[in-house]
């Protein structure tokens, strides 16, 4: 009995340490969600102030379609067929990739010295170096602590730059944005949750007709929508035949299509599924063997990507985040030498670096783990330079591409040196080629750079950085 009794109070004492550093963990992250809304507030009146602004343009569009206001607030499927029709009728829209890779690069074998002279880890941006603003600056939180720093956010419970920008940029799209990754077990890199995983799951869900979560259309609506059609036939006069065509083939999952319509032009209607990128059989992006499946980064990054790209090219989003990897870098290469025989994860060939002597200690395995993986952003790139958006703009011309990652060098997890790029020719950004180290000297870090990103979009913030890392036009 003393021994139960000694038990049950020993679990007493362990709860309660338990509940005391739940609640402790709570009231941090409350406090610091206040502190930000509080340091922020001017800001966030400010996107508020664009918010409504937006929606009284939109409303007096509404307006102008001779539907009344009663019929759009009852039937939402009829006021997404005109959303769409003004959503494409914008033709100043800007958009934004972010994409994420984890543990930095090794120091001294990352940042270019010319247009034209490439380092070790960055040979492969040599075909889109032209565009490209190489910055070496501050990761700001050491080691593995904190993934979404290289997003931008300035603690736990704080939205990143992503989160930021999509109710912004994406205000009259289907989608906020797409967010697909790549061996993303670990930390979160953006505060809007995790992203999805497999590109086939991705496709089905941003790309299937009437949309759906992962199990497929949601069939529960069909009583919902024999009233929509009720209502439709009261408008139909003043709906092209490509309009009623589109809600009638959606008819089974009607609650969706408010979310998932697409941009419709005066000769036509625009279809997800017309969209849509034909990915790769899953075979192509990954390995299976006696030790188990392997994910073949390039390959799958690359399909996550024109997924990306796809969304972009006919509206559905005007933002996309790409997660390659996570903090704690599980994937392994696929198809190269594995750097003199090293044959471990990323995080493995992070912390092995230096592992051929006879190279003077160079910290091979981490130089080739990154090489092999910057093929994804330079293929985003290249996607960008040459798709064209639903404006009839090359992508690069609207879009800000932003390659973010958690630290420096990876194999101290220290944080200088930490290697961010931007891509862009949009208005408002600096054009050309530059390659800088602002880490020294304590000059210019992620929220600095993340921030500058979101300024040089027009998303209206009093942002706490003053450091444009000389990426803006002054």
């Amino acid at each position: 009995m003393k021994e139960i009794k000694e038990l049950l109070e020993h679990e007493h004492h362990e709860h309660e340490r338990l509940e005391k550093k739940r609640l402790q963990l709570l009231s941090e992250t409350k406090a610091g969600q206040e502190a930000y809304f509080k340091r922020h507030e001017k800001s966030l009146r400010a996107r508020g102030d664009v918010f409504r602004k937006e929606r009284r343009k939109f409303l007096d569009f509404m307006g102008r379609t001779g539907i009344s206001g009663g019929l759009l607030k009852a039937f939402p499927a009829i006021a997404g067929v005109v959303a769409a029709r003004q959503s494409y009728a914008q033709t100043d829209a800007k958009r934004a990739v972010f994409c994420y890779i984890n543990s930095g690069a090794p120091n001294g074998y990352w940042l270019p010295t010319g247009v034209t002279e490439m380092n070790e880890v960055t040979q492969h941006y040599a075909g889109v170096a032209e565009i490209c603003h190489f910055r070496e600056i501050d990761a700001m939180v050491e080691g593995h602590a904190r993934a979404t720093q290289a997003l931008g956010a300035r603690g736990y419970g704080q939205p990143t730059a992503d989160a930021l920008a999509s109710p912004v940029l994406s205000a009259n799209t289907p989608f906020s944005q797409i967010f697909v990754g790549s061996e993303v077990a670990g930390a979160d890199i953006s505060s809007l949750g995790k992203p999805k995983a497999d590109p086939q799951v991705a496709l089905k869900d941003y790309f299937s007709p009437g949309g759906g979560d992962n199990g497929g259309p949601d069939m529960s609506y069909l009583k919902v929508y024999q009233a929509q059609q009720r209502a439709l036939e009261s408008i139909k006069s003043k709906l092209s035949a490509e309009e009623r065509e589109r809600l009638n083939e959606h008819a089974a999952a009607f609650e969706k299509i408010e979310k998932r319509i697409t941009q419709l032009m005066s000769d036509g209607a625009i279809k997800p599924e017309e969209c849509a990128p034909d990915l790769p059989s899953a075979s192509e992006y990954i390995a299976s063997g006696a030790g188990g499946d392997q994910t073949k980064m390039v390959e799958h990054g690359k399909a996550q990507a024109d997924l990306i790209i796809a969304g972009l090219k006919c509206g559905l989003t005007n933002v996309g985040t790409l997660q390659l990897g996570s903090e704690q870098g599980h994937w392994k290469t696929y198809g190269i030498d594995h750097y003199g025989g090293f044959n471990d994860t990323s995080h493995g060939s992070v912390h092995a670096g230096r592992l051929i002597a006879e190279q003077n200690d160079k910290p091979i395995s981490f130089i080739e783990c990154h090489r092999y993986l910057s093929q994804v952003p330079v293929y985003l790139i290249e996607q960008l330079m040459t798709q064209y958006g639903p404006d009839g703009k090359l992508l690069i011309d609207t879009t800000v591409f932003a390659q973010v990652t958690c630290m420096g060098n990876g194999m101290d997890h220290s944080t200088p040196n930490s290697p961010f790029l931007l891509a862009t020719r949009m208005p408002g950004f600096k054009r050309g080629f530059s390659a800088t180290n602002q880490a020294q000297n304590n000059n210019g870090g992620t929220y600095d750079f993340n921030e500058t990103v979101l300024r040089g979009l027009g998303i209206g913030a009093d942002f706490e950085s003053t450091n444009t890392l000389g990426l803006l036009e002054s």
